[in-house]
């Protein structure tokens, strides 16, 4: 009987430790998915704004080329 009761307590143990260190993978992969569809997300942010730069900056040329013609 108190063999039996050591092995359950043992195994009870066992499983336990195992299900923590699963739910820890489970936890740290979750945050990396999480992570890497934030970094997708910031990184198509950065293309649209760099294109819009550069937009801005074509227009600015366009304008100011307009303007001095204008003034001259």
């Amino acid at each position: 009987m108190v063999v039996a009761t050591a092995t359950i307590i043992v195994v009870a143990i066992i499983w336990s430790y195992k299900l923590k260190i699963k739910k820890e993978e489970l936890r740290d992969k979750t945050l990396f998915e999480l992570e890497r569809e934030r970094t997708k997300d910031l990184n198509k942010w950065q293309s649209f704004s760099e294109s819009l730069l550069e937009t801005n900056k074509g227009l600015m040329e366009v304008y100011c080329k307009d303007n001095t013609k204008q003034k001259a």
